[in-house]
């Protein structure tokens, strides 16, 4: 009978470790473009079964690299930057309670994302290459391999 439960536990640990291999991520941060909210060196822990959604952290491949960006808008949205560097999303300011400090001068921008496309900024918007530059542009969204759901610092670990 304990031969019966060593095969069903092995199975269970077998059967997790192939679920949190499809479906989670762990990615190291590279680089400043996501402070104050991810620094060099933090973990996140990204949920490949999640929607992209605007507002959210996601981890996204393009070409042979990878990134952590903001999703700023999606396929649809109108997308004007002042140069103030304020955003406006339909129309709307958007709030950004994940930017510290001043904002960054701007060249203005006004744009609609292509259907299919998502619109992605660093929340160190001086310091990130993004949709505003021509190396990046507009992504697919099916590019996003995934959301993050939480960071691992330093000082411990914590819910994005």
């Amino acid at each position: 009978m304990w031969k019966n439960k060593a095969f069903l536990s092995a199975g269970i640990i077998v059967a997790l470790a192939v679920a949190a291999k499809v479906f989670l991520r762990i990615y190291r941060i590279v680089g400043s473009s996501m402070t104050p909210t991810l620094h060099d060196g933090d973990l996140v822990v990204c949920v490949g079964s999640k929607r992209p959604e605007r507002g959210k952290i996601a981890l996204i491949r393009r070409g042979s690299d990878v990134m952590v960006k903001r999703i700023i808008a999606m396929q649809g949205d109108d997308i004007r930057i002042e140069n103030t560097g304020e955003v406006f999303l339909n129309g709307v300011k958007l709030e950004e309670p994940y930017l510290r400090g001043k904002l960054t001068p701007e060249v203005p921008i006004s744009l609609t994302v292509p259907k299919g496309c998502i619109f992605v900024m660093g929340d160190n918007r001086a310091d990130s290459v993004d949709s505003r530059s021509q190396r990046v542009g507009y992504l697919h969204r099916h590019s996003v391999l995934g959301i993050a759901v939480a960071a691992i610092t330093p000082s411990g670990f914590r819910s994005l």
